[in-house]
Formats: structure tokens, C-alpha cells, sequence
């Protein structure tokens, strides 16, 4: 049995938002939103932690100055949906 698809999974960004700062002891951030459940998301190529109702984290350590954030969520068809946010760190 399968299933024909050809819309992209739903994805929401909670945090961080775009263009925000953050500084000092705020080098590692959670990545938070959601999305359709059973879809798998990745957050600058790493696996993020998903539960049954599609919401997602991932805690992702910045590096000095701009830091380009990609989150992709993929169904089981293939399809994908993808945001990108820069945020900058400053110790």
C-alpha cells in the first residue's frame, strides 16, 4: 500500500527567530518548532529529537559571529520543506 504525497511536510520555527543575538553563556541554543508527525527533521545536518506530535528540539552549539541555522523536515514520500535563519553569537 502506499501512499502518493507531493506537498511538503508542514515546518515551524519557535526559536530561534532571525536575526537574533545572543551572547555570553548563551553559546548553546535549542532549536524549537514543529511539524507534521512521523516527519523527520535535521537542523544543519543533525538528526533533531521529534515526539509523536511532530514538535522538535535540538540544542546547537554557535560558533563566533554569524551562525546560518537550516532545518529540513522530510516525510516518508521524500518531500521536503526547509528554513533558514542567521543568528549572531558574541562572547
Amino acid at each position: 500500500f502506499v501512499t502518493f504525497k507531493n506537498t511538503p511536510p508542514n515546518l515551524k520555527l519557535d526559536v530561534p527567530i532571525d536575526g537574533q543575538s545572543f551572547s555570553k553563556d548563551q553559546n548553546k541554543i535549542e532549536v524549537k518548532g514543529s511539524t507534521d508527525p512521523q516527519a523527520k527533521i535535521t537542523v544543519n545536518n543533525f538528526w533533531a529529537i521529534t515526539d509523536d506530535s511532530g514538535n522538535f528540539s535540538y540544542r546547537l552549539p554557535l560558533q563566533n559571529g554569524e551562525n546560518k541555522i537550516k532545518i529540513i523536515a522530510t516525510d516518508s514520500a521524500g518531500n521536503k520543506n526547509e528554513k533558514e535563519v542567521i543568528v549572531n553569537y558574541s562572547p
